[in-house]
């Protein structure tokens, strides 16, 4: 799955940024190395003009390529004794790259480097935490404590679920669906999911119902750019979380294209987390059985319950 353009090129924006600076770096190294050793410099002046003249003579005067790499010999023993008297070593006159493999460029031997795919996993979570509380939402701010002694042990099995759910994610992880009244946690922990995600490298996207239904309209109907990459990415992401579903208004719109997100994300293995107060008969009802058959027949389903938690962190506060 390709990353969405403004964050390939953000990242790529940032390679730059550290390739320049490395290299503005040097430049002022080399500057006072000229100044305060000049005698560095000139050793190494001639030794590149040795370089040069002998790739010329390996062209139109190969008999004297002998001689050339004896001067050569002479001047790197020369250059080195100049140096360690001067305290300087090779590393800096280099570049000080923050990624030696790719040199700040993003490609290690024709790949992705891994240092690119850390900038574009971090600009991931960024976007998350701008459409989401991730900040807010992780395993271990998870508490327990909220729910009653039956519930507490049942959703202490979903919270190593999850945890394992993360650690094994793959593109034949499981589809799960939790369901159950507002309050309960169940953003909390899809989210505390998205971000073990993408904290392995994963593309991940988050999105509540209705401002998904909104953005694929547009694309649908407007053509609008932007949104048709919204809708790519909704559609091929490596997981998907859908936040709040059934608080959309539902029309036979709304509901051809949950089906047709549901059974195309099923149907190229790409894992889906659904949020929602709706049960799965309620689910039949609003979206019509096929959808109903796709998520009750594939997804796992985890339900939440118990009383509302911001209702007793109110109470206590």
């Amino acid at each position: 799955m390709k990353y969405p353009k403004k964050l390939a090129k953000r990242a790529d924006e940032i390679l730059a940024a550290r390739r320049w600076d490395a290299e503005r770096r040097q430049a002022h190294t080399l500057a006072l190395l000229h100044e305060q050793h000049p005698e560095v410099e000139a050793a190494r002046r001639s030794l590149a003009s040795l370089y040069a003249k002998r790739g010329t003579a390996a062209i139109f005067e190969p008999d004297t390529l002998e001689g050339i790499d004896a001067q050569i010999s002479a001047g790197r023993e020369q250059l080195q004794a100049l140096m360690a008297a001067a305290g300087i070593t090779e590393a800096d006159l280099e570049p000080s790259y923050t990624c030696p493999a790719c040199m700040d460029r993003g490609m290690a031997n024709g790949q992705t480097c891994t240092c690119r795919q850390t900038i574009l996993n971090q600009l991931v979570y960024e976007q998350l935490c701008d459409v989401s509380p991730a900040r807010e939402c992780s395993f271990d701010n998870f508490s327990l404590a909220y729910y009653d002694r039956e519930q507490r042990t049942v959703m202490g099995r979903v919270v190593e679920s999850c945890l394992r759910y993360v650690r094994e994610f793959n593109r034949e992880s499981k589809n799960l669906l939790f369901t159950g009244p507002p309050g309960l946690g169940k953003t909390h922990l899809s989210l505390a999911v998205a971000e073990g995600v993408v904290r392995s490298g994963r593309l991940v996207m988050y999105v509540s119902a209705p401002h998904l239904m909104d953005e694929l309209e547009r694309g649908k109907f407007q053509k609008d750019a932007a949104a048709l990459e919204y809708r790519e990415m909704i559609f091929g992401c490596d997981l998907l979380v859908i936040d709040d579903l059934g608080t959309e208004m539902v029309t036979s719109y709304t509901r051809s294209e949950v089906y047709d997100l549901v059974n195309t994300r099923l149907n190229t293995s790409r894992p889906t987390i659904i949020n929602t107060n709706l049960d799965l008969r309620d689910i039949e009802k609003k979206y019509t059985s096929r959808v109903y058959s796709r998520i009750a027949g594939t997804y796992a389903v985890v339900e939440f319950k118990g009383r509302d938690i911001r209702l007793q962190k109110r109470e206590k506060g």
